[in-house]
């Protein structure tokens, strides 16, 4: 599955608002190290088909990008990697931090919660 842009916040809030865990990252396209976790983000998307992945581009939708971390009740970083569920972050991640372990280690984990809550 490619990385798919976020363009509007109601593009943010249907791609987030499932049970489902998706990955949301914020890209700066001015800096060198938000490439390459882009190269990171991007390789585990291609990886992890069935993830929904998003994009933000920092300096082109700065209301967006900080609206999202506003919602989300975290700082913004950038790049900056977020695992969210439900409309929640369960877990975020900024420049060297960002890695595919990481990423599948926390989608791993909020799929796991979500199987076992009764309900889901």
């Amino acid at each position: 599955m490619p990385i798919h842009p976020l363009e509007s916040r109601e593009d943010y809030d249907a791609a987030v608002g499932s049970d489902r865990p998706a990955i949301v990252f914020k890209h700066s396209p001015a800096c060198g190290t938000s490439f390459m976790a882009l190269r990171v983000v991007s390789a585990f998307a291609e990886r992890h088909p069935a993830v929904p992945v998003f994009l933000v581009d920092v300096i082109n939708q700065r209301g967006l990008s900080d609206g999202i971390a506003d919602g989300l009740g975290i700082r913004h970083e950038s790049p900056q990697a977020i695992v969210t569920q439900a409309g929640k972050a369960v877990w975020s991640a900024s420049h060297g931090s960002i890695n595919a372990n990481a990423l599948a280690e926390r989608i791993a984990s909020a799929a796991a919660a979500t199987a076992t809550t009764p309900g889901a």
